[in-house]
């Protein structure tokens, strides 16, 4: 099993995008929890770098209920090159499906500018726009 920072056992890969790797891990005992950790897929760029601890500096600044807390942060050897990574609480959810699984809404629900949050939120997310 890998681990990062000699701690963090990586249990499965949740998602990725343009600037790195979100992982599912464990964090053993004495904290034994299931934690999200986030790494970059590599940081020759030093801006990529650069946003990477701007995001951790403003997530660990932040204490608010809809935004994630960071447990710890640091920097971790892959393959001979140093990588950072963030520790996050591993948070309930599901993925959203790569297309919409349901019918677009009816034509005169598509152009409302009162619609609800939930409804502004679905549009957006499956491209109902």
């Amino acid at each position: 099993m890998a681990t990062i920072a000699g701690r963090y056992e990586i249990t499965a890969k949740l998602g990725e995008g343009g600037m790195g790797v979100v992982f599912r891990a464990y964090d053993p005992p004495p904290l034994d929890r299931e934690v999200a950790v986030k790494t970059l897929h590599e940081f020759t760029d030093p801006l990529a770098l650069e946003l990477f601890y701007k995001e951790c500096s403003a997530l660990k600044s932040i204490s608010h209920p809809n935004i994630v807390e960071i447990f710890d942060m640091g920097e971790f050897d892959d393959e001979g090159h140093r990588k950072p990574f963030f520790v996050m609480p591993l948070l309930p959810g599901q993925t959203p499906p790569a297309t919409p699984t349901t019918a677009p809404p009816a034509a005169d629900e598509q152009d409302d500018g009162d619609r609800s949050l939930p409804s502004k939120v679905w549009h957006a997310l499956t491209g109902w726009l």
